[in-house]
């Protein structure tokens, strides 16, 4: 379990069984995997921006890692076992926003 607290009210939280799911979408551009990775959008209800750019950042280095290689299976499970571990989150995640939170809550409901 984990905890889910508002930033702005502290005192705002809930006991999150689950997360909302996380849309990773990517583009593959021409030159894939010769010369480019693909391209990452990462949508959801409980996200920050910056934390949208750290799971970015984290794939690029997935694919930096191994270049030249078809590496979206890789993306893919770096993300559904790493996700937390990227956020730097342990016992409670901080959300910017009441409407994340109830987005969350509604999700464990």
């Amino acid at each position: 379990f984990l905890e889910a607290r508002n930033l702005d009210d502290e005192e705002d939280k809930i006991i999150v069984r689950y997360l909302p799911p996380a849309i990773l979408s990517f583009v593959l551009p021409e030159d894939y995997p010769e010369r480019r990775p693909p391209e990452f959008k990462i949508q959801n209800a409980w996200m920050t921006e910056d934390e949208k750019n750290l799971i970015k950042q984290s794939l690029r280095k997935v694919c930096d890692d191994s270049p030249d290689t078809v590496i979206l299976y890789d993306c893919v499970t770096h993300i559904q076992d790493n996700v937390l571990s990227v956020l730097d989150v342990t016992d409670t995640l901080f959300v910017d926003s009441d409407e994340k939170l109830s987005n969350i809550e509604e999700y464990n409901n």
